[in-house]
């Protein structure tokens, strides 16, 4: 493609955004607001706190060496696992029996992490209320610190961060609404300008002197009115009349 047929087709395109701008921005923030009042009236909001915690050995608490710390490293993922047995999850829902969770639905709300190389671990829990998350949390780290020293025998649990220790954004982690903003902004604004720019492209009309200049290089020479049914007849009378008269 030439270095003029590119230009003609950025000017094409810049053209038809000029034109419709205000028909693309009324679709775009329609879209936009359309989206996220359906998410605030029809989507639960989800909230998410988390902890972190700190697996070591009972050794390392007293002398320190890289084979301890590796051999915290190693065991992370059995210690992942461990928090999510039906073991500890039963004992946190003996101590919250008003909110009536079963393993099952319990298991699903939680996610851990492991920070790589580390032995440092992310434990996060969702639900549709902070309050009720911060206290799964709390009521787990109770339980975590002593069930996993029991099951293991020889490890224990430093808490490094709890949903007591730090105020927490309240703002919900679902729905997204500035992702959901920019994914419609992004959709609306692309299909609105691509049916524009297609209807342009296939439409065959004259409308305005620019485009016949543009178009086809040739001036005009003189302007027809657009006339009515309803004029023509009304002029054809008044003639008929004063012909009369």
């Amino acid at each position: 493609m030439s270095e003029e047929s590119k230009e003609l087709d950025l000017k094409f395109l810049f053209r038809i955004l000029y034109k419709w701008k205000f028909f693309i921005m009324g679709v775009v923030v329609s879209s936009c607001l359309f989206a996220v009042l359906i998410c605030y009236w029809f989507l639960t909001p989800i909230y998410e706190t988390s902890a972190k915690l700190y697996v070591t050995t009972a050794e390392e608490a007293e002398d320190v060496d890289l084979d301890s710390i590796e051999l915290s490293v190693q065991l992370m993922n059995t210690y992942k696992e461990m928090i999510k047995t039906t073991v500890v999850l039963e004992k946190v829902l003996e101590e919250l029996p008003e909110y009536d969770l079963t393993v099952k639905e319990l298991k699903e709300n939680i996610e851990i992490t492991i920070v790589s190389e580390t032995p440092l671990m992310n434990i996060k829990v969702q639900d549709q209320s902070i309050q009720r998350a911060e206290q799964i949390v709390n009521q787990l780290l109770e339980v975590v610190k002593v069930e996993i020293p029991n099951i293991s025998k020889f490890n224990h649990i430093v808490v490094l961060e709890s949903p007591q220790e730090r105020n927490f954004d309240i703002a919900p982690v679902f729905p997204n609404y500035f992702f959901i903003v920019i994914i419609m902004f992004i959709l609306s604004f692309f299909i609105t300008f691509g049916s524009l720019t297609f209807k342009e492209i296939m439409g065959d009309k004259i409308k305005t002197e620019d485009e016949l200049k543009r178009e086809y290089g040739l001036e005009n020479l003189a302007i027809i009115p657009r006339c009515r049914k309803k004029d023509v007849m009304n002029s054809a009378l008044k003639e008929e009349w004063g012909d009369k008269e």
